[in-house]
């Protein structure tokens, strides 16, 4: 991850690594030292070691300006743990903020709020196999932010308490985050690692650890295990963002310095793992909820090639390799009669563990038989053929634009992607060299490439002995695995490799005489300019440098879902897909890479409840490409069956994965419920799926496509003058649109307030439940100072919510807050509180969250706590605006209400003239048992008890 890509991006067909078989044992060594090879290390950075080991990094960065990012990396998790301890890192992780030397319990999140740092969003931290790892995005970089960052990651590195109270306290909310987490994926993800590595291994790899353990662990447990691997040898600081790196230095130093190893150092952990196959082993996972996956996979011993030139030149060709096999797999997932949904091949050391090659593909409601033998006949083919030179041509200039556009970009990466980066790259044990260095690299590895070379990297890639196939489906396979490693044996006469095709042109420059602008305004204050084009096609551009390099594109058309028929089943549902996937009628979707070669280029049609949308990015030099790209989509798409028969499959197997979980439950019917069961927002049953066809999807979308509304906004590193030259020659001298400036008639209806709950059943093995209550508040309009008072006491909520229901009663871990205000509808809004909790205290959840409300009505809040609330959303909306994102989906609402500008002008002012008087008038207005609507998705047979607070 040091530079744009180091393999290419393999399918994940389970979740986490890829993983492989090795023979014997594997030992799992933890780097401490920074590296020292010929690749030269980033200027910029400062790196450093403690005498007691302990490493760091600091790197200045003014993105965003003023702001510090922190990341401690403590290189342990669940490799170091045994039966007795799985889960017992994650368990430390949560008592990091439950009270250490200098922070009681309680304390943690207060503190970071008082300084503008959100909960999760800003602070946050998570426990892998190898590491643990703790981050913090602070909006400031004055002294007392300083205090608190360096204290609180002192803490966290030597000083939790593990007060028996609190351990007992927290250890409710991991329980509760196991069984969230304790799906039909998570399971299939362990039964692969069995097979891949056997049970100790497979065990080491799940960071979330056992039930029984974590119910076993005591305080005495967790600080012993603390004081063995929370030790300055395994520990690295990242400090990234608008400070002076040697006063950073200093106070790293003086804080750290002082940190002891209070135990001897542990012995590397071993793992015993089974011998290698040596024939084809065919392994099967079948369960309702899992992934339609094949995957074959084959296992080497731990790469521990120090990076140095030569290797970073060796990768380089082997992601060239990677990315011509990748081509051809992409050709056959694009095909007419497509034997999978998409597929993908890479290679990379796992962890510490292995080397692991694989190909694999996501198979949805298609044939695994036929899939697995496509995969197999596509690497043997060009194993044995080896790959053409205009194959290896192309992957080099793929990969040359992903890494021009990954360099421009650098010079403004944000604090926290930066952090990521280095801790993602230093578990790697790689070099951290400057964005200046990737290039030459490249340069120096893709120079006189040629096919034989990349051929031969694919074969030492995938020449190594024989695979384990993997298959996992969610129902069971006529003739099980036997019948899976039939078809891959009949998939090993080689088939003749396909004939050569000319090079493909692309074939949309020319969309008539350039279209003349009729009307261009400048809004000075945001810098954005809007012109009308004399077709009636509207353009919003806002220049800007917040991400060098990058241009994003969002074309909103038409109206959308609310200009559906209301109260009535569509396959709305189908309209990304079959529209998106049925590619441009002038050329077949496999020839779009090698037509667009040389450019940054896509788009990804959807449906919003508002317009038909396609959203992009590319650069600032393929602009007016991507433009044509879009057009073509829009002018003539090409509406292939195979593009509703990919979605058709990908929905049915979301849908069936979905029903297994209450938050699948729960996310399927949730709009639909707050829209008064409105057919527009209804899932499809899977009658409807199977049928729909293309004619009635087409139906939904084609006159808006022809003549439809259109609003285009272009935000990022170009110039007005050169956006609308793009859009003249494009959308601009397209046929005549309709034209609409007034805002949206109201589209959206609530249900009764004060009603029964709406109950769902869950078909999946958890006991666990979904519960939401919310209430019925207002629209965005015409009272724009409302929504930002209900913003605010949203975030009160949650705080309290989270007080009540994870610290104090352990049974959630992550309760959810939403704040909705419908821009179309005036009185259409929703407050809400929503957690997974055991089915069977569904009335602790409901008297918890009724409570809340009932205080926050009564009482007008502390000045305290209303500035811990207030204080992280005046930061969020401070460095949103240093995103090209919040622009562009800002920028968007002025096609649905024109006082959109309105809202952008007043969103931080408005945020900060809120008071705690504000919030108590809308509590009492609107947390009222009249306004109140429940949800509740719980398992099949469970009944939801009448008395409910």
């Amino acid at each position: 991850m040091k530079r744009i890509l180091r393999f290419a991006v393999p399918v994940l067909i389970f979740a986490g690594s890829l993983l492989g078989a090795i023979a014997g044992t594997v030992t799992i060594t933890t780097p401490a030292v920074w590296p020292k090879t010929d690749v030269p290390p980033d200027p910029t950075i400062t790196f450093g070691t403690l005498p007691n080991g302990m490493r760091y990094l600091i790197k200045p960065n003014t993105h965003p300006e003023h702001g510090v990012s922190f990341f401690l990396r403590i290189a342990t998790g669940s490799f170091n743990e045994t039966p007795k301890t799985a889960g017992i890192s994650h368990f430390i992780e949560h008592m990091s903020f439950r009270g250490t030397a200098h922070i009681p319990d309680g304390e943690a999140f207060k503190r970071l709020q008082q300084i503008g740092v959100g909960l999760g969003s800003d602070s946050n931290a998570f426990t892998m196999a190898d590491s643990t790892v703790y981050t913090f995005d602070f909006p400031g970089n004055d002294a007392a932010t300083l205090d608190t960052a360096l204290t609180l990651t002192r803490d966290i590195a030597s000083g939790i308490l593990f007060d028996p109270k609190a351990v007992e306290s927290e250890r409710q909310v991991v329980l509760s985050e196991y069984r969230l987490r304790d799906s039909a994926q998570l399971r299939m993800t362990r039964a692969t690692y069995k097979a891949m590595y056997g049970d100790q291994l497979a065990d080491a790899y799940i960071a979330l650890g056992s039930d029984a353990a974590i119910k076993a662990a005591s305080a005495d447990d967790l600080k012993a295990y603390y004081r063995t691997y929370y030790r300055p040898d395994r520990a690295v600081l990242i400090v990234v963002g608008d400070i002076d790196p040697k006063a950073i230095e200093s106070e790293i130093k003086k804080r750290f310095s002082d940190w002891k190893a209070a135990t001897p150092k542990p012995a590397d952990p071993t793992f015993t793992t089974p011998n290698p196959p040596k024939a084809a082993e065919v392994h099967l996972y079948t369960e309702d909820g899992a992934n339609s996956a094949v995957q074959m996979t084959w296992v080497l011993p731990f790469d521990p090639t120090p990076e140095t030139r030569a290797r970073d030149i060796r990768d380089t060709v082997r992601e060239v390799a990677l990315r011509t096999l990748n081509l051809r797999l992409h050709k056959l997932a694009t095909s007419a009669d497509p034997p999978f949904l998409s597929a993908g091949a890479g290679a990379a050391n796992n962890f510490r563990t292995s080397f692991v090659a694989s190909i694999g593909a996501s198979v949805g409601k298609g044939d695994p038989k036929r899939a697995l033998k496509a995969l197999r006949q596509t690497l043997m083919t060009i194993l044995h053929d080896g790959v053409d030179q205009d194959e290896v041509d192309r992957a080099v200039e793929q990969q040359r634009v992903m890494l021009t556009t990954s360099v421009t970009a650098a010079a403004s990466r944000k604090n926290n992607n930066l952090t990521g980066f280095f801790s993602t790259a230093i578990g790697k044990d790689a070099v951290l060299d400057a964005p200046d260095n990737w290039t030459p690299t490249f340069e120096a590895a893709v120079k006189g490439l040629t096919a034989a070379q990349v051929t031969a990297s694919l074969r030492d890639l995938f020449l190594q002995g024989q695979p384990l196939v993997i298959v996992a489906s969610p129902t069971p396979i006529e003739g099980g695995a036997d019948a899976m490693l039939a078809a891959y044996n009949d998939a090993g006469t080689l088939q003749k490799a396909a004939a050569a095709t000319a090079p493909v042109v692309w074939p949309y420059t020319n969309f008539g005489p350039a279209g003349t602008i009729a009307s261009q305004t400048r809004i000075d204050d945001l810098d954005v300019t809007t012109a009308i084009f004399a077709n009636g096609v509207r353009v919003i551009v806002k220049p800007t440098k917040l991400q060098a390099g990058q241009v994003q594109i969002l074309v909103r058309i038409g109206h959308g879902l609310y200009g559906m028929p209301r109260n009535k089943i569509t396959p709305r549902w189908a309209i990304g897909g079959a529209w998106g996937l049925g590619g441009v009628n002038r050329i077949a979707t496999p020839d779009l890479p090698q037509a667009l070669s040389g450019r940054q280029w896509g788009a990804h049609p959807d449906l919003a409840e508002s317009a038909f949308q396609v959203t992009a990015q590319t650069r600032p030099a393929d602009l007016e490409a991507e433009l044509q790209f879009i057009a073509a989509f829009v002018t003539d798409p090409a509406w292939r069956p195979e593009g509703l028969a990919q979605i058709k499959s990908a929905t049915e197997t979301g849908l069936a994965q979905a029903i297994t979980t209450p938050g699948g439950v729960y996310g399927l019917h949730y709009w639909e419920y707050l829209h008064n069961g409105d057919k527009r927002w209804l899932p499809p049953t899977l009658d409807e799926l199977k049928n729909t066809d293309l004619a009635a999807v087409k139906a939904l979308i084609a006159d808006d496509l022809k003549v439809g509304t259109m609003d285009i906004i272009i935000v990022g590193d170009t110039t007005v003058d050169a956006a609308l030259d793009s859009v003249k020659r494009t959308f601009g001298a397209t046929a005549k649109r309709k034209l609409e400036l007034k805002p949206y008639a109201p589209q959206e209806t609530m249900p009764k307030g004060g009603a029964a709950p709406l109950v769902l059943h869950h078909a999946g093995k958890s006991q666990e439940a979904v519960a939401m209550l919310g209430w019925e508040t207002t629209g965005m309009f015409p009272d724009t100072q409302t929504p930002r008072v209900l913003r605010i006491l949203e975030a009160v909520m949650r705080t309290r919510i989270f007080d009540e229901l994870r610290t104090k009663e352990g049974i959630t871990y992550s309760p959810q807050t939403t704040n909705i205000n419908s821009w179309v509808t005036p009185g259409w809004g929703v407050l809400s509180v929503t957690a997974t909790v055991p089915a069977d205290k569904l009335a602790t959840f409901y008297a918890a969250a009724k409570k809340v409300a009932s205080d926050l009505a009564a009482n007008e809040i502390a000045a305290d706590e209303f500035e811990r609330a207030r204080g992280p959303l005046v930061t969020e909306a401070e460095h949103a605006r240093e995103t090209n994102n919040y622009w562009l989906y800002e920028l968007s609402g002025i096609a649905v209400e024109p006082r959109a500008f309105d809202i952008i002008r007043g969103r931080i002012s408005g945020l900060k003239a809120v008071t705690p008087a504000d919030m108590k008038k809308a509590a009492q207005e609107f947390l009222k048992d009249d306004r109140t609507l429940r949800m509740i998705v719980v398992p099949e047979g469970f009944t939801v008890p009448d008395t409910l607070p």
